[in-house]
C-alpha cells in the first residue's frame, strides 16, 4: 500500500481542525474584530503658563539711630575749708613752795689699801729672740756621692723596653728629682730630650727605687741622667 493511500483518510479532518483553528484566531483578535477600535483615543487638555510672580518690594532701609545725648552731671562747687578753732591761752599754774629737804648723812668713807703693783718691763729693753742659724749645704764631696747612690738605685730598677730593644734605641732620659728629708720623692719630672719611649720606664724605675736615704743637707731639685744602652 502507498502512503498516500494510508494518509488520504486523515488529510480531511485534519483540513477541518486547521480551518477552525484560523477562524477561531481571527474572530477573538482585537485587531481583527471590527467592533473593537485599535488604540483608546487620548484626550489632551492644554492648561494655561502660570502667571509670574509679583516683584518683591525691598524693605525700606532704616537711618541707623543716633545715640542719646548724655548730658554731663552738675559739678557741686567744693566746701570751703573749715574755719580753724583758736584756742586761748592758759595762765601757767603757779607752783607751790617746795617744803625744804634735809640731806641724809653723809658716812665717812673708809681708807682703801692699795696694793703694790709691779713696774712694767719695757719691751724695747728686752733683747730679740735670736733667729736658728741656717742649715749648712752639702759640701761638694757630700752631694756628688749622694747622686752617685741615687744613680745606682734607679738603675738597678731600671727595666729595657722591649720594643725599644727589637729597634735599636739608645739615649739619655735627664730627670729632675726634689727628695724630702725622710727620702721620699717630693718632686720628679722628666726631661724633653731623649726617645719618648723611654721616658716612661725611667719614671717607672724611680718610683720602685723610692723610699732614697735621707739627704745629708737640705737639697734642692737635682738634674740625673739616665743612660740606656743596649750592651747593659
Amino acid at each position: 500500500m502507498d502512503v498516500r493511500d494510508r494518509l488520504a483518510p486523515w488529510l480531511l479532518p485534519a483540513a477541518l481542525l486547521h480551518a477552525i483553528g484560523l477562524w477561531l484566531a481571527i474572530a477573538w483578535s482585537p485587531g481583527l474584530r471590527p467592533d473593537v477600535p485599535l488604540r483608546a483615543p487620548v484626550e489632551v487638555e492644554i492648561l494655561p503658563a502660570p502667571a509670574p510672580p509679583a516683584p518683591i518690594a525691598p524693605e525700606p532701609v532704616q537711618p541707623p539711630k543716633s545715640p542719646p545725648k548724655v548730658e554731663p552731671a552738675p559739678v557741686r562747687p567744693p566746701d570751703p575749708p573749715p574755719e580753724p578753732v583758736r584756742s586761748e591761752p592758759r595762765p601757767d599754774p603757779v607752783p607751790a613752795p617746795a617744803e625744804p629737804v634735809e640731806a641724809p648723812p653723809v658716812a665717812e668713807a673708809a681708807p682703801v689699801e692699795t696694793a703694790a703693783v709691779a713696774p712694767i718691763a719695757d719691751p724695747v729693753s728686752e733683747p730679740a729672740p735670736t733667729p736658728p742659724a741656717p742649715r749648712p749645704g752639702p759640701t761638694p764631696d757630700e752631694l756628688a756621692l749622694y747622686e752617685e747612690e741615687l744613680l745606682r738605685r734607679i738603675a738597678a730598677m731600671r727595666q729595657y723596653p722591649a720594643m725599644a730593644r727589637r729597634r735599636g734605641i739608645e739615649g739619655v732620659v735627664t730627670i729632675e728629682l726634689a727628695i724630702a728629708a725622710d727620702g721620699t720623692v717630693r718632686h720628679l719630672e722628666i726631661g724633653r730630650g731623649g726617645p719618648r719611649i723611654l721616658h716612661r720606664a725611667t719614671r717607672d724605675a724611680v718610683e720602685r727605687a723610692a723610699p732614697f736615704p735621707p739627704p745629708p743637707a737640705e737639697l734642692g731639685t737635682l738634674r740625673i741622667p739616665i743612660r740606656y744602652r743596649l750592651e747593659d
